[in-house]
């Protein structure tokens, strides 16, 4: 049993580190289209993708080591 909550948590960890790498691809995209914080509507979606960006890469690193953690958010975003 405790194998497989092992095995759960660890792919809840990639999953969450593959969800916040796509929300870092939406922030940069966002922070682009908001032409430097000066078109209200994506600004305030950057700074919703950049929110859900850090909870899911924090959730992620609770069980992944953060040297690779960071790696491969960083290699994907």
């Amino acid at each position: 049993m405790t194998l497989n909550s092992n095995r759960n948590s660890s792919l809840n960890a990639w999953i969450s580190l593959l969800i916040a790498s796509m929300f870092e691809i939406g922030y940069a995209l966002s922070v682009d289209a908001s032409e430097a914080f000066s078109n209200l509507p994506w600004s305030i979606t950057a700074v919703i993708f950049f929110l859900l960006t850090l909870y899911f890469l924090s959730r992620a690193l609770r069980s992944i080591d953060v040297g690779v953690g960071y790696a491969v958010w960083a290699g994907i975003g």
